[in-house]
């Protein structure tokens, strides 16, 4: 008779473990649900939008790596902008046109034929920055374009930040 009586004990320590977990996992679930709807916009964005921004990062890198036009451009006649003369060495003379350029951020991405926002920075191999134009704002959805040139002779990091704010 003993035994009996612990067995059905047992069965009740069982099913209140049980309910216990339940409840949890319920409360756990919501937890969940609360966060993926009220977390942001980071997951509302359509992959359409990212590709943009990769295909704009791009463009604007490769069209700095050409020599622009026309040949010799300075800030009021170029019609597009390109500092590096062969692909890969960056035109010290063209990158202090494109700073008077960035002066006026309209017309740089007018120029660059963009639509979003976008930042381009130059560092040396220190990570020193040697030229910055563009807007410097946080964004929940942007993408980079880095790649290796040459100034005087010496390796530099171009990076292309495209964003939506």
């Amino acid at each position: 008779m003993k035994n009996s009586l612990n067995f059905k004990s047992k069965k009740r320590k069982a099913q209140a473990w049980s309910l216990d977990f339940i409840v949890g996992l319920v409360i756990f679930a919501a937890a969940i649900i609360f966060y993926f709807i009220y977390s942001g916009d980071v997951f509302n964005y359509p992959e359409a939008d990212l590709d943009e921004l990769r295909v704009e990062a791009s463009s604007i890198s490769s069209a700095l790596m050409t020599p622009g036009y026309p040949p010799g451009w300075n800030s009021s006649n170029v019609i597009r902008i390109g500092i590096s003369e062969d692909g890969s060495r960056i035109s010290w003379a063209k990158l202090q046109n494109l700073n008077e350029i960035a002066l006026n951020y309209s017309r740089m991405k007018y120029l660059l034929k963009v639509r979003n926002d976008f930042q381009i920075t130059i560092t040396d191999d220190n990570s020193s920055i040697i030229f910055s134009a563009g807007l410097n704002k946080s964004s929940k959805l942007e993408t980079n374009s880095e790649r290796i040139v040459l100034l005087n002779n010496s390796p530099c990091k171009l990076q292309v930040r495209t964003f939506k704010v």
